[in-house]
Formats: structure tokens, C-alpha cells, sequence
């Protein structure tokens, strides 16, 4: 069985010793226009479909939640997705905090080129109740935890295939009482780690719940709640009832620690096009499936329709809140039209231009649930072919629509330069940076004008 990559793209690459003394060198496997390849366990095997297949017009392809119905709503509509929900209408006066012109001081960074503070592919980042994060990186094997202050104080696990022991990170959080809770997906297993001097512990997950990841070798998203509970968000895979062969399903499940049903939380259709080795890569401006883990279980689902609403779901999976704003979406970016013009993503980008438009553009992206339970919206859409974007995480110096713990808006601002955020907690932020090598970087800021 393959290892999962990490990402949207089927693509594996020979493994590879990160570490060393010597100067760090660019990875070739990590150029501008694949750098969504991350697994360094496997060698790239892309399929394609001939572009012929889907010449017939989706006009009319109605997306949407497959457990509530396809909803045909636009823009702007604020009716529950899930019924009993409380639904905040963020367009009620509320005293902003946030604005585009928002001063971010930063605080500290780590990792990078530093030595003994490797990192390699986070995938995430888990912000506790006190500030200190718990980086998950796939690609080592590890999980890292820096303190509040950017104090480096490296894995917190063996690595290995034991009971005690990790090997697959792939999704990190915080209890409130300071237990870090991580999900190997490979094992499969739940480690929870409560400090240095005491024992680590371990439970195990459901094979039969990961075995879409672990058999196709693909994973977008996972997520862990204390307690046990996991999250997972496995490639996108077709629509065997669909009359188009291009049209492709996103599906979000949840299992709860005692083993019980695996639940659909979400599940949404688009479409997408295929081209030369490309399979299945997501047409632009069409909605897609975005989850955020946040604190004390809590994980956010948006992406469900073209329209501005997100639901917030508790430790329990229960759906309590759901998010909705009046906001345009952005236009079309001239990429997001196969206006681009590189090497090797020729026909993608003649295929995006054939490819249906959407009838109501997806307001957001990406989505970040801080720590104290503020929702972060980006407002800018996912990448409109491999490498414009961090796969995983936001795009970098994007503007995001900030909401507070209740649900109301609170205003916008825009992430400094350079940075995908990952988390946030009060004034303070954490985002990715990727250098000029494709080292990584961890770097807390503080909003300075509050």
C-alpha cells in the first residue's frame, strides 16, 4: 500500500535525507510549478483523461451539500444548512477591530535554514491555550512544538511504528488543559502526549476509516479533536452516479474515539479538467470544500455552495453555529481564466479556458479557526493551477474577513507579506513563510495598532 502524499495531486517522490551540515539545496522536486509535490516517501504517478471527454457544458451543474439537497441560492442567501443551526448574520453593526490597514509587528521566527530546526512539510499548525504551537510535519515524521515565546523545543515523540511511537502526523490540537493530541494516519492511531514526565498513551483508529487515504495514497485535509475523535478529508474522488465523467466529489468524515458510525459531515460536487498528466484538478472559481480545526474541538466547514457561509461545529460534531456575510467574491484572477503561460501547463490552461464558468464565484478560499475561537476567512479563492498557492495553507499576504468567537464581523485585514496564516490567538498570528530554497519558515506576529 502507498504512504499518502499530502496535497491534490496523486505524486510521490524517492526519499531523501533532509538533514545534514552542509548548505541546503533547492529540491528539484519542489519547482515553482509543483510544489504541491510533498511526500518525499514516493515517485510521481499522474493519470489523465482526454480533454475530449468533457466538451459537454456543465451550465446549470448544480453543487451543494450531498446530505441536504443541491441548493441553487446565490451570493448572498443566509438560509441554515443544517437544520436547528443558529445563524449569524454578520451584517449587524458590530464594533470593528480589524482593518486592511491593521500595523503587524513581527514577533519571532523559526526554522528555516536554522540548524537543528528543520522543517520539511508541516501541514498544519496547533495553537494552545497559552500561545505555545505544535507543528505536525508529514515528511519528517515528527511533531515540533515551539513555546509561546519562539523558544525551539523540538519533537515531542519517538519515531517508529510502536504503540508509543509516530510515524505519519498528519493533524495536531490543544486540549484545554494543555494535552497534545495527534492523528497518525498511517498506523492508525491517536497519541496523546501529556508532558515530559509523563507516559505518552495511544488508541487506536478504525482501519476502515482510513482506508480511502491509505489505498489511494491522497489526502487533503485531517483533523483531531481531544478526546479522541478524527476528521478526515481524503482526495477527491469521482461521482459514479454522475452523467459527467468530470465531475468530482469532496467528502468531509468524522469517527468519533469510541469507534462508533463513520458520519458525513459534508460532501460537495464540482467539476474539473484534465490535462496532459493533470487528472482531476478543480475548474476555477467554483466553490470547493475548506475545513478549519480550531480549539477545544471546534472545526469550521465552508466551500458548501457559492455563497458566504460557513458552519462551526463543536467537540461533539454537532453543527451549533453557521456564519453568513452580504460580500461580493472577488473577480475572476486572469489565472483563474487559463490566462498563464508555463512550461508543461499548456493544455491545463487551455482547458480551463473551455471549461465552464460558475454561476455564483466562491467568496473564500481558506479558512483558520484561532484559538479563542475567531473564524479567519480568506477572501481570496485556491490556486488556479499546481504551484500558484501553498497547497496546504492560504495563499501568502492574502486578505482575510475576521469574525469573533460569537460569529460577528469584526472586520478585515491583510496578512503581512510573504506569509500563509496558520493560526491565530487574541493579536496574534502565526503564518508559513517559504524562502527561496523551499525552506519553511514558523513567524509569529502581533497586531500592533489595537
Amino acid at each position: 500500500m502507498p504512504a499518502p502524499t499530502y496535497g491534490r495531486l496523486r505524486h510521490v517522490v524517492n526519499s531523501q535525507n533532509v538533514r545534514g551540515n552542509g548548505p541546503r539545496q533547492r529540491n528539484p522536486r519542489l519547482s515553482q510549478s509543483s510544489r504541491i509535490v510533498l511526500s518525499p516517501m514516493m515517485m510521481m504517478r499522474l493519470t489523465a483523461i482526454p480533454i475530449s471527454r468533457r466538451q459537454k457544458a456543465v451550465a446549470g451543474l448544480c453543487v451543494g451539500v450531498v446530505i441536504l439537497g443541491c441548493t441553487s441560492e446565490v451570493g448572498t442567501s443566509c438560509e441554515p444548512l443544517v437544520a436547528g443551526v443558529q445563524v449569524v448574520d454578520a451584517q449587524a453593526p458590530a464594533p470593528l477591530q480589524f482593518g486592511r490597514e491593521s500595523v503587524w509587528t513581527e514577533l519571532w521566527r523559526v526554522g528555516g535554514q536554522r540548524e537543528g530546526q528543520e522543517l520539511l512539510t508541516p501541514v498544519s499548525l496547533a495553537v494552545g491555550p497559552d500561545g505555545t504551537v505544535a507543528i505536525p510535519d508529514f515528511g519528517l515524521g515528527e511533531v515540533v512544538v515551539v513555546g509561546a515565546d519562539g523558544t525551539w523545543r523540538g519533537p515531542v515523540f519517538r519515531k517508529g511504528p510502536g504503540p508509543e511511537e509516530l510515524q505519519t502526523p498528519v493533524a495536531a490540537t490543544w486540549s484545554s488543559d494543555g494535552d497534545l493530541w495527534v492523528f497518525d494516519v498511517v498506523s492508525p492511531k491517536i497519541l496523546r502526549y501529556r508532558g515530559p514526565d509523563q507516559p505518552v498513551s495511544s488508541v487506536l483508529v478504525s482501519a476502515v476509516f482510513t482506508a480511502p487515504v491509505v489505498s489511494s495514497g491522497e489526502l487533503v485535509w485531517a483533523g483531531v479533536q481531544p478526546g479522541g475523535a478524527v476528521l478526515l478529508y481524503p482526495g477527491w474522488q469521482s461521482s459514479p452516479d454522475a452523467a459527467d465523467p468530470s465531475l468530482y466529489r469532496a467528502t468531509l468524515q468524522r469517527m468519533s474515539r469510541t469507534g462508533g458510525p463513520i458520519d458525513t459531515v459534508a460532501s460537495v460536487a464540482f467539476p474539473t479538467v484534465s490535462a496532459g498528466r493533470l487528472h482531476a484538478w478543480p475548474v476555477p472559481g467554483w466553490a470547493r470544500l475548506v475545513v478549519a480545526l480550531g480549539a477545544k474541538g471546534q472545526f469550521a466547514v465552508g466551500g458548501l455552495d457559492g455563497t458566504y457561509r460557513i458552519v462551526v461545529y463543536d467537540s461533539t460534531g454537532a453543527a451549533v453555529r453557521q456564519i453568513c456575510r452580504q460580500a461580493a467574491a472577488l473577480a475572476l484572477r486572469p489565472s483563474e481564466r487559463g490566462e498563464f503561460d508555463l512550461e508543461g501547463l499548456e493544455e491545463l490552461a487551455a482547458a480551463i479556458r473551455a471549461a465552464p464558468r460558475s454561476p455564483t464565484l466562491a467568496p473564500y478560499g481558506y479558512l483558520v479557526l484561532g484559538a479563542d475561537g475567531s473564524l479567519w476567512v480568506q477572501r481570496e479563492r485556491s490556486a488556479a493551477y499546481p504551484g500558484e498557492s501553498p497547497s496546504l495553507y492560504g495563499r501568502p499576504g492574502a486578505h482575510y474577513d475576521v469574525f469573533d468567537p460569537g460569529g460577528a464581523y469584526r472586520g478585515s485585514t491583510t496578512i503581512p507579506e510573504g506569509g500563509s496564516l496558520v493560526g491565530a490567538l487574541g493579536d496574534t498570528i502565526w503564518t508559513f513563510v517559504r524562502g527561496s530554497l523551499d525552506e519553511i519558515e514558523l513567524v509569529a506576529y502581533e497586531r500592533a495598532n489595537r
